[in-house]
């Protein structure tokens, strides 16, 4: 991902107060309203998301010759 676009998902992030810039550094810090949004994804990711692409995707089975 170039900088640029790195910054600006940061910029996006801190404007919905999701994340917070460390003073003085260059490191980034979840806020407790962030965090529970990530768990509401990885939630919904492995719920419904994982099983639905899973059903969608069926592994080819090798017939013997």
């Amino acid at each position: 991902m170039p900088s640029g676009a790195l910054r600006y998902e940061l910029w996006k992030l801190r404007a919905k107060g999701l994340v917070e810039k460390l003073p003085h550094s260059r490191r980034y810090r979840l806020l407790p309203n962030g965090y529970r949004i990530c768990l509401l994804f990885l939630k919904l990711f492995h719920k419904i998301y994982a099983p639905l692409t899973a059903g969608f995707f069926i592994p080819i089975q090798e017939t013997e010759p």
